[in-house]
């Protein structure tokens, strides 16, 4: 069996349990020894947030959890492998530093050729604004990165700067699941902020340097990931410097450069403690977020997986999707959600404005009434079982814990996907309009 799909079946077991970060660890470790002797590779940092990625033939499978530490999510997607990694060479390399998918990679084993995808996402820092919008995201979110990680697999992260400009001498900067520590070899000084602590770490360094340039802040070394971000060393090379100039010049991403007009405000470390003090005293303990809806209505199936095989084969063929649905499917014509459609007993068929000439939902939602969420994802399991028999695997996918479950298939120039969004959703269409929507099956 296809090693993509067991681990999207492993974790559509999880389905509606309530998991544990414990629960979580042993998913990827399992996973990990399913996937051998393919190795992870744990990026994030970006706007992706973190996760573990495998390269599995032509695909990379990437397992990620929840955003937030109180609601563990195991999610399994993947995509093809060279659309994934064209799409995002694209981001990093014309899109803004809020596009860039991850700033930071950890290889658990040894480097190899492959991972050269993985080298782009090193971003060099050379002014406070271009630090905040890389470092600020990566150091907020590590403690909780981390704490999905296995034990084994977590790495100590340390950056270290010479901050000789206001006598604290080196300036450590520490990550681990309870928080981030900054500390003064010189003065002894150490605060811990926690997890979720607002103030950017940009912010906190630019005003411990009491506003001076971050060039004047020397970037010493960093321990931890395998690839991430920096900033200048005093060691450039004058060609290097030319051309953050000429970054600094045309400015896309509108950045201040350091100037005496853009200086940050001094900060102390008595101050930071401070800050950290009154933080802790304004959290407040959110409620767990639920994982299943309440008192759902069982899936009411408008069409078998037969009929939507027998559609999808006769479109494969050339027949109109309207013909189809009316003169072989006994639709008539009518509305869904405001949209003209073709409606039968229990499903519903319209043309989107994007994404997909023809969507057909089988059960659709209505109006406060929403489908038994296993019954829809198991139903959109069989009927991806069936067209990977007819047209091969999957383009790309995503299964979760959350009853989501997400194919997009590849036919020539063609391509079709299913979905669990307001019911069992087959979308039909060109390949080149609709694989936009899918660059990581998230859709």
């Amino acid at each position: 069996m296809d090693p993509i799909e067991r681990v999207s079946d492993a974790v559509a077991a999880l389905a509606g349990r309530d998991l544990t970060l414990e629960d979580y660890h042993q998913f990827l470790l399992d996973a990990a020894a399913l996937l051998a002797p393919a190795r992870p590779v744990i990026v994030g940092g970006g706007k992706h947030g973190s996760e573990a990625r495998w390269r599995v033939g032509g695909r990379t499978l990437a397992i990620s959890g929840g955003d937030r530490p109180d609601m563990p999510l195991v999610s399994v997607s993947f995509v093809d492998t060279e659309h994934a990694e064209d799409e995002e060479f694209r981001e990093v390399k014309w899109g803004l530093i809020q596009d860039t998918p991850f700033h930071w990679a950890i290889f658990l084993g040894p480097e190899t050729p492959e991972d050269v995808w993985a080298k782009r996402c090193g971003c060099l820092c050379y002014n406070w604004e271009l630090f905040d919008e890389v470092f600020d995201p990566v150091f907020r979110s590590l403690p909780h990165d981390l704490a999905k990680l296995p034990p084994a697999w977590r790495p100590q992260i340390v950056y270290q700067w010479d901050m000789s400009v206001t006598a604290l001498g080196v300036v450590t900067v520490r990550a681990t699941v309870d928080g981030v520590q900054i500390s003064s070899d010189v003065t002894g000084d150490s605060v811990t902020l926690p997890p979720g602590f607002q103030m950017g770490i940009g912010r906190i360094l630019a005003g411990l340097a009491q506003g001076a340039p971050l060039r004047d802040v020397r970037f010493l070394e960093s321990r931890g990931f395998s690839i991430g971000p920096t900033s200048l060393t005093g060691r450039e090379t004058p060609e290097l410097l030319q051309q953050i100039a000429w970054m600094e010049e045309h400015n896309w991403d509108e950045l201040g450069p350091d100037t005496e007009h853009n200086r940050c405000p001094g900060l102390t470390f008595d101050e930071l403690r401070t800050a950290v003090s009154l933080a802790a005293g304004d959290a407040e303990e959110e409620p767990r977020p639920r994982t299943t809806r309440d008192n759902p209505a069982p899936m009411r199936a408008g069409l078998t997986t037969e009929q939507l095989q027998w559609l999808v084969q006769q479109w494969l063929g050339g027949a109109p999707i309207a013909d189809l649905l009316t003169r072989g499917l006994g639709g008539e014509n009518g509305t869904y959600l405001t949209k003209q459609a073709i409606v039968g007993t229990d499903w519903a068929a319209y043309q989107p404005e994007h994404n997909g000439e023809w969507a057909i939902i089988v059960s659709p939602a209505e109006g406060e009434e929403w489908n038994d969420d296993q019954q829809v994802a198991g139903a959109a399991w069989q009927l991806c079982t069936t067209l990977t028999n007819m047209v091969g695997p999957a383009f790309a996918g995503r299964t979760t814990s959350h009853f989501a479950y997400t194919r997009f298939f590849r036919v020539g120039e063609r391509a079709l996907s299913v979905d669990t969004l307001l019911g069992l959703r087959l979308r039909l269409g060109s390949f080149e309009e609709m694989k936009a929507f899918y660059p990581r099956a998230s859709a």
